[in-house]
This record gives structure tokens, sequence and C-alpha cells, in this order.
């Protein structure tokens, strides 16, 4: 049985389960030339501001997975998935768009990201209000504060030249909230921000970061399949899309 499909029990019965997640896609004609930019600068990493071993940024993820996790859900039964979608149904949240400036690094997952420094609240009220139909589907969800994020690389095995400078701003070392758009950050080039989660994101306006700016209209159900040819390898596919509210 593929690892991406699970089995729920209850007694003797069994649920075929699909690993799903809400994400915000980043291929769209509207964001084309930031999405080609940032495909540009996760081809051309490593570079010696990182690390001098290009075996040690790991795997890059493939251009077709690139995106921003909304909420996590999962295996996800089939009835399950119905009352998210209905949840998702009744969503009304303005269209945003989303400034990535900053580089980010888990040690405990060995992921590195791009990130911001501030998030409009219709972001934030879009995340809040999936994770929480997923909560209330039964769809387990961690309690920590929502990063909004682009995993670039995973498997980092290590990064010895990641050395952020506090020097002009030496006070938000000890801040354990991110910022978002309600407490936007000032004197954006030297800033080292700790946000709170269970593995401590570490995160910087890093001189070899892109700054690029993405406009969204939609978000989707996308689900997490394997595929078999050739060496196995992850694809995320859409399943579902819906509009955000425009202005107009």
């Amino acid at each position: 049985m593929s690892p991406l499909y699970g089995t729920k029990y209850r007694g003797q019965m069994s649920e075929h389960t699909e690993r799903l997640f809400f994400a915000l896609g980043l291929d769209t004609v509207e964001n084309h030339p930031g999405f080609r930019q940032l495909q540009r600068f996760n081809r051309d990493l490593p570079h010696p501001s990182l690390t001098t071993n290009g075996e040690q940024l790991g795997r890059a993820v493939p251009n077709a997975n690139l995106h921003i996790t909304l909420a996590f859900l999962g295996a996800v039964t089939a009835a399950q998935k119905q009352h998210i979608i209905a949840a998702a149904n009744q969503i009304k949240v303005p269209t945003f768009s989303l400034r990535c400036n900053t580089l980010g690094f888990w040690h405990k997952s060995r992921v590195l990201w791009l990130g911001c420094q501030y998030y409009p609240d219709a972001l934030t009220q879009l995340a809040t209000q999936l994770q929480h139909s997923a909560q209330q589907t039964g769809l387990h969800q961690l309690e920590r504060q929502y990063v909004p994020h682009i995993t670039l690389r995973k498997r980092v095995q290590s990064l010895p030249q990641w050395q952020p400078s506090l020097t002009a701003a030496p006070h938000l070392a000890q801040s354990d909230k991110p910022h978002h758009a309600s407490a936007p950050l000032s004197s954006p080039l030297y800033k080292y921000v700790k946000h709170r989660s269970q593995q401590a994101p570490h995160s910087m306006p890093h001189s070899l970061a892109p700054d690029l700016t993405f406009h969204f209209r939609h978000f989707g159900l996308y689900i997490s399949e394997q595929i078999k040819t050739g060496q196995p390898q992850l694809r995320y596919r859409c399943l579902q899309q819906w509009s955000l509210l425009s202005d107009a």
C-alpha cells in the first residue's frame, strides 16, 4: 500500500483515505514572472552565503509542487472530504497579495523556505477558517501560529554559513511572535524573527533572498500522490479551486 494512502479501522471496517491539504497555488497567469524567478532562484542554489557544499542543501522541491500551505489535513476519508469541501464553499475572503523576501530554516524538519516579514489579514482569515473547519471535521490541527512560507529545499543537512546579523535590531532576538499586517516591521534590512512553534524557525531578509510579490485570487484543495514511474516521487495535484472575493 502506498504510504500516501491509508486505512482507518473501525472494528472490522476500513476506510480508504487520501492525503489532502489546502494551499495557494503559485503557477498562475498573474504570478508567472515571479514564479519563474522563484524557480531560477531555487535551481541556482547553493550559494556561498549559505553553504560551500551543495549536497548540504538537500533536495529541491519540484517546480510543480511549489505552493503556500493554508491547512494540512492529513489522511482524509470520503465523508470528511465532503465536509471540508462544503465548509470551503462558505468561505468569503477578499483577494490579497503577499510579498516574499525572507529566507527561513527549520532545524528539526531540515527545511529551507522562503517567507515574508508581514502578511495581510485576509491570508490569516483564510488559513484560520480552513484550519477551524478541518478541526470541526475531526482532522487534527497543530496549535501553533500560522507561518506562511514556500518550502524550497527538503532534507537539508546543515547550513554552516547561516549567520543572521542582530546588530541593527538586537531586541528582535527575543521576539517569539510572527509579524503581520497589523504590526509591520520597521527597518526591514536587518530583521531576525523567531516564531512561536514547535519548530522555532529562523527567518531573515538574507541578501540572497529574492524579493517576490504574489497575487492570489483563488485557493485550492490539493492531494499528495506518489508517482511510481521511474524513481518514486510526490506530486501535488489540485482537486478543486475556490475564488476569493474581488474588489471590483
